[in-house]
């Protein structure tokens, strides 16, 4: 196992101890759209849109013959793309977004109101810009109840990279739980439907980085700190060795765009540092998971954080950039970059990614001191924090870089497990929590890739529903096949609500892979 448990101290366990105007505007927002039941609220959509046979069985799927039973009717509302994590352009996303609202008003029963896709759009843009949206853990699920418009169900898409190719996926959640209705197949676009003038005009990696840098502080004039936080790999936490050195390089040639030769003053770059330690059993607040919001003294648009995310094409990588502000001004710069004359380093993830299933029924975030996609050496130790807006018993797994998956909370060293695992609404969980914890999580020496803790949070005991490998204790691997359904067994819990996270945590060498030159790579 890559992670290792080390008990310091046996000894006996021990109990553990939006703000009303957004949401007003919010909701005069949506007043000005209305409910449609028929093909008028349909959007726009060009010729050679994607196949309409996957969301004919998409909506099979989900209009079940028991769907409209009952006297109320549903509302339906598809949530946009994030910009920042699609591998296609804003114009292509939007005739994806076009083509699935178009099919599902061509296939929705009579009981169904579909949600006016601009109407998704302009309160999708407003949480993001006040800050609802990040203070909603980036749920669309609880930022639309924030904006007090429930729907019956939501349905969210992806769009996602493979072996060169873009594919299309839609997922509908239901609102109370969260849970996964209806999956369809993936299906891939057609080259031309993505392909513009600039596919065939990919950089090579200097001159991507160096015009990323001039873009990127020019639309940011006023950035005086940065908080790198990482470049992932797709829609994942995960930073491969390539992930690494573009990174690196991203460093490098920022802080010479920003390094004034006349008066010598540079950009201040402060690693993500969350200091929630001393807070663990106190009441904390989202702004206390944001790396943003741990740079003490310094407010507004002069502190930004960079992040980034790429999708390998073949030979190349398309790479899109992105700077954001304390006050939600974003920034960003995509392009193609070719590999040749790069070391051969490793672009794809070394172990399988976890990622949530399902949406959550209310709010869970977890984090580390270095943010919630954090970059470890072998030999250091990893604390993870969570925190729930409601009363909640948490069940956390961890993944090593094998896969294997065991339990760690409940765990034998609590005197009562179900008060051991019980948090109240807001209070920081740290775990481990060096005042009842007697184990740590470290990393061995030979510790390479992803590893991750996966984290339910339950609003009843779920004990007492558990298989019995859950009830035994921690510690313990579990078999596959519990594993792999993890998922599944939570959110089919009776009488409770569901919600869900994942910490990802990229394991590797101290220093990049292959250390740049001059703050940047050759060409």
């Amino acid at each position: 196992m890559g992670m290792r448990v080390v008990v310091i101290d046996i000894r006996p366990g021990s109990s553990l101890a939006v703000s009303a105007k957004a949401i007003a505007v919010c909701w005069a927002l949506l007043a000005t759209f209305a409910w449609g039941t028929n093909a008028a609220n349909a959007v726009e959509a060009t010729s050679g849109d994607p196949s309409d046979l996957p969301m004919t069985e998409f909506a099979a799927q989900l209009f079940t013959p028991e769907f409209c039973d009952g006297p109320v009717r549903k509302s339906i509302g598809i949530w946009t793309f994030d910009p920042e994590q699609i591998p296609v352009s804003v114009s292509v996303a939007d005739r994806i977004y076009a083509s699935a609202l178009n099919s599902l008003i061509a296939h929705k029963p009579a009981c169904v109101d579909m949600l006016d896709g601009s109407a998704i759009r302009e309160i999708a843009e407003y949480l993001k810009r006040t800050g609802a949206f990040r203070e909603a853990g980036e749920n669309p699920l609880l930022a639309l109840e924030k904006a007090n418009r429930e729907v019956s169900v939501l349905i969210r898409g992806q769009v996602f990279s493979l072996d060169g190719a873009v594919f299309v996926s839609f997922r509908a959640l239901e609102r109370e739980r969260g849970a996964v209705l209806a999956q369809s197949t993936p299906w891939q676009l057609p080259e031309g439907y993505i392909r513009s003038a600039a596919d065939d005009t990919a950089l090579s990696l200097d001159v991507a980085l160096q015009r990323a840098a001039n873009q990127l502080v020019a639309k940011a004039a006023a950035m005086q700190v940065l908080i790198p936080l990482g470049i992932y790999y797709q829609d994942t936490g995960a930073q491969p060795p390539l992930a690494r050195y573009v990174f690196d390089g991203l460093l490098g040639a920022i802080e010479n765009e920003t390094t004034s030769l006349l008066t010598g003053s540079r950009l201040k770059i402060v690693s993500p540092e969350l200091r929630l330690a001393a807070k663990s059993g106190t009441i904390t607040t989202v702004d206390d998971f944001d790396p943003l919001a741990s740079v003490g003294g310094i407010i507004g648009e002069s502190v930004f954080e960079l992040t980034g995310r790429y999708w390998p094409v073949g030979d190349a990588i398309d790479l899109k950039l992105t700077l954001r502000s304390q006050t939600a001004l974003m920034v960003s710069w995509q392009g193609r970059v070719r590999l040749a004359g790069l070391p051969d380093l490793v672009a794809t993830p070394a172990n399988n990614v976890v990622s949530a299933e399902g949406e959550s029924a209310f709010l869970l975030q977890i984090t580390s001191p270095r943010g919630a996609a954090p970059y470890y050496q072998p030999g250091e130790a990893l604390t993870v924090f969570l925190r729930s807006d409601r009363e909640a018993w948490l069940s956390c797994f961890y993944v090593d870089a094998a896969g294997t998956v065991m339990m760690v909370l409940p765990n034998p060293f609590q005197a009562d497990r179900s008060a051991g695992s019980r948090v109240a609404p807001g209070v920081l969980r740290a775990l481990p929590d060096a005042r009842q914890d007697p184990f740590e999580f470290r990393f061995t020496a030979n510790t390479f890739g992803e590893e991750a803790l996966r984290c339910f949070a339950t609003t009843g005991d779920p004990a007492p529903h558990l298989p019995e490998p859950l009830k035994s204790g921690g510690f313990t691997p579990l078999t596959a096949d519990l594993a792999r359904r993890l998922g599944a067994v939570f959110r089919s819990l009776p009488d409770m609500l569901v919600a869900e996270a994942v910490l990802i945590v990229t394991v590797g060498p101290d220093e990049p892979p292959e250390q740049l030159d001059n703050g940047g790579p050759g060409s």
